[in-house]
Parts: C-alpha cells; structure tokens; sequence
C-alpha cells in the first residue's frame, strides 16, 4: 500500500485511524476535524493478532500507560459489515494545535483535539472524552489510554488505563464510533519521521527521547506480555530481542532459547 501524499507529509505522520462504522464516517466530515482528514488506501487484508496476560494493577500517566482488565485482546476488524472508508483521521507531529504531552484526545468535550459528536442514546455525558494517543517517550512507543469504558477488539479498556496501540487494532467508544489502527509507510522517509519526532518530543520538554518505529506488520510475541521489535543477537542457545511491554510500552532486552540452546542450558 502506498500513502496519498508526499514523503514529507507521510514523514510528519504518527498514525491514521480509518474509520468503519457510519458515525465515525460522519465525525470525520465534520468542519472542526479537517485538519486530520487524509485520504489513504487501506491496507490489504485485516490483521488478527491475539495479546494475552493483562492485569488491571497501574494507574496511567504521560508517560506510561497500563493495563486492562481483560485475559485476552483480539486486534480484529468486523468482517464485511461495512465498505472500507478511502478517508482516515491522521495524526501527525504537523497537526497538534496546541502542543501538550497528552497527545491526542478524542470526544465530544471543550477540549477534545478531535471532535465525536455526542449521540444521546448512548451516553449520560454530552461533554466525553474517550481516549487519547500518546506517546511514551521513554521508550518512544504510541499508546492509548482510555478517558471513559472503551473497547480494545472484544476487552474492556476501563478509565486511565491502556495499551500498546499496535497496526490492526480495532478501537470502539461511545457506543457508536470504531476505528482501526494504521501505521504510515516510512521505508522512504524513516530518518526524518525519527527527526520530526525528536523535535516533536523536545517542544514538549523531552530533548532525551527515546524513539522507535512502529510497525505496519505484526510484532511477533516475546512471552505473554511483551513484542519483539528488533533481534540485537544470536548466539548458540538463541536470540537477544528488543522487545516492548504491551502494557506499559517499557523496552526491555530478552533472551529468548532455542529449543537445543535451552536443553544445553538445562544440562
């Protein structure tokens, strides 16, 4: 798949959010978020990826966000019930208005960055915010954080907690509005998005940040609780992996044994 528009605006791009259901359609059209109307083709097939062992023990901040209460996170996308939108909500280091570590808020509220519209039947509060998108810029991963009870695939996210925000994630809140995740294609232009994200990051007092790329594939699972982002070694009982916590998006080094590596260790 390749981006709609120039290597300087996919450079400048965090992620898009491509809309599936009419209502997230209809908050797309709506004046106060054309700043992040992008027309890009969708990738070629869904992505179904399964996270496992979460626990519901953190609180969230900027920097760190946590945990859900729910065994199991499918990534899936609702086959065929609705036609692929061509248009996406893009998020880029070049459409924050107001710069602030909290990222991106989506909602109905005073102050959501991106606007969806309050739908009475299915809310108590017409001012909500649901979620934001932030990075984490200890470790450079992109989060999400729940403002309000969301949904993450088919679990629960519950208030001030969240998750590791990975391509092929289906987000749904406020009863109505569901979005899947994507990555921008920066094979041509990784040096200046890490470039935008460092002078992203030290605007918002982060002159230190760490950065990594987000994939447009899947992470493969290190263990139940972390993806490996990179193979820094292999050795003769196995692999040394940067891998990335799917709760707090905390990097860690793990050695992963191979099958004959882990007899040896053993004997």
């Amino acid at each position: 798949m390749a981006d709609s528009g120039t290597g300087n605006s996919v450079a400048q791009t965090i992620l898009y959010l491509r809309p599936k259901r009419d209502e997230a359609i209809e908050a797309l059209n709506l004046e106060a978020n054309k700043l992040y109307r992008k027309e890009v083709a969708p990738p070629p097939e869904p992505t179904d990826i399964p996270l496992d062992g979460f626990s519901e023990n953190r609180p969230a901040s900027h920097l760190a966000t946590h945990d859900i209460g729910h065994n199991s996170v499918s990534r899936e996308t609702t086959p065929s019930l609705y036609p692929i939108c061509p248009r996406v909500f893009r998020l880029g280091f070049d459409s924050i208005e107001n710069l602030s570590a909290r990222g991106f808020t989506f909602g109905s509220g005073p102050n959501s960055n991106v606007k969806l519209p309050y739908f009475s039947n299915n809310s108590s509060d017409t001012n909500s915010d649901y979620f934001r998108i932030h990075y984490n810029f200890n470790s450079g991963a992109l989060l999400i954080t729940a403002l309000h009870t969301m949904r993450i695939g088919s679990a629960s996210l519950k208030d001030k907690h969240g998750l590791l925000l990975m391509a092929g994630m289906s987000i749904y809140c406020g009863g109505v509005f569901e979005f899947t995740v994507e990555f921008p294609d920066l094979s041509n232009c990784a040096e200046d998005h890490e470039r935008n994200y460092q002078v992203y990051a030290a605007n918002l007092g982060y002159p230190n940040a760490q950065y990594t790329a987000t994939s447009r594939e899947e992470d493969p699972p290190v263990g139940a609780e972390h993806r490996s982002k990179a193979i820094l070694g292999r050795g003769t009982f196995g692999e040394v992996h940067m891998a990335m916590n799917t709760k707090t998006g905390e990097k860690f080094a793990i050695k992963v044994l191979s099958e004959g590596g882990e007899q040896e260790m053993k004997e």
